[in-house]
């Protein structure tokens, strides 16, 4: 199986093979994949063995901007302080916790029918162009990066690859 690490146009494109595919079923994603080889396979695409439709979500973790953890902080935001207790033996042993800090990256989750192009960037790192025209970075975590199953395109010239 080539090495899949760009994929460009998971979006509706403009082609009538496209159109025809999606008169077939057209809530299952079809886009163009391109290899580091250069290789391209159109088709029906399954992502990651379980995503398959445009309603489908891609999961992955999204860097917080600066900007937002320093505005938290000017807001007062406080981890949460809990107080924890257990007793054994009739002996009562407790303790504080903090909550969780803002942390650098959150998990996020974008519809694959919000997606006009996927780009790899790097190990585990991926550039999302939605069809609004914004710019998303996902930094690796569930449908990015090295925990992908397989990305699987159903290319009526090659079969299933």
């Amino acid at each position: 199986m080539a090495r899949i690490l760009i994929i460009a146009a998971l979006a509706l494109l403009a082609a009538p093979a496209l159109a025809r595919a999606q008169d077939a079923d057209p809530s299952r994603l079809y886009g163009r994949v391109v290899t580091t080889d250069g290789s391209v396979y159109e088709g029906f695409i399954r992502w990651d063995e379980n995503e398959g439709g445009w309603f489908d979500i891609l999961s992955g973790s999204k860097p917080i901007p600066e900007r937002n953890r320093r505005d938290a902080e000017r807001l007062g935001w406080e981890p949460e302080r809990r107080e924890r207790r257990i007793e054994i033996f009739g002996i009562g042993i407790s303790w504080d916790e903090d909550g969780d800090e803002i942390g650098s990256s959150a998990q996020s989750g974008i519809r694959f029918g919000h997606i006009s192009t996927l780009e790899r960037r790097g190990a585990g790192r991926a550039r999302l162009i939605l069809k609004s025209g914004e710019e998303v970075e996902f930094d690796g975590g569930g449908d990015i990066g090295s925990s992908v199953d397989g990305i699987l395109v159903e290319d009526p010239r090659g079969g299933q690859v």
